[in-house]
């Protein structure tokens, strides 16, 4: 599988070294991994001592166009699977960017906080999945695929992204769990 993961944050703390664990942990599973992040970001030194192929992106807001587009423009050129954000505005970015590309995203939150939205937002709200037609106007929030990840393995996030990258077995796992 070809992942692209995103970090906005430029710090280097508990989600900075988990986000780094996870791409260490895929790759040495024969996936191939990138990470988009800002070009003074901490968690470069660690990427790059560990070999990780990283991306430097502005990510000035969670709306520019430059990123977003640049994003877009390399998931297809690298033949991105699955695009996973994991900070606030690069899961915006990197949203777009993936919905824009025809790609799958998993938005892994590090915050056990509950999520605020303003009105400005409200359009935009079902970010976390890039299924076409799942997420249209009026859809029941409760039908649409997520994966909720926390205090998982590696293991059950591939079962579970194997599952939801085949309509298939996806609705099937949907009606079981229902």
């Amino acid at each position: 599988m070809r992942i692209l993961h995103t970090e906005w944050s430029d710090g280097w703390g508990g989600q900075e070294r988990r986000v780094v664990s996870e791409i260490a942990g895929m790759r040495s599973r024969g996936h191939e991994v990138w990470l988009a992040k800002r070009p003074a970001a901490s968690i470069a030194a660690e990427a790059e001592r560990r070999g990780i192929p990283a991306l430097r992106l502005p990510f000035r807001s969670a709306f520019e166009p430059a990123t977003v587009y640049r994003l877009r423009d390399f998931i297809r050129r690298e033949r991105i699977d699955v695009v996973n954000t994991h900070s606030g505005k690069d899961s915006w970015a990197g949203g777009m960017a993936a919905r824009l590309a025809g790609v799958k995203l998993v938005r892994t939150r590090h915050l056990d906080l509950p999520l605020r939205r303003s009105p400005a937002e409200e359009r935009f709200r079902y970010l976390y999945t890039t299924e076409r037609g799942t997420a249209v106007r009026g859809t029941d929030p409760r039908r649409i695929p997520r994966i909720v990840v926390k205090d998982r393995d590696e293991r059950w996030l591939a079962q579970r992204l194997w599952i939801y990258s085949r309509p298939w077995a996806a609705r099937a796992y949907d009606a079981l769990r229902a």
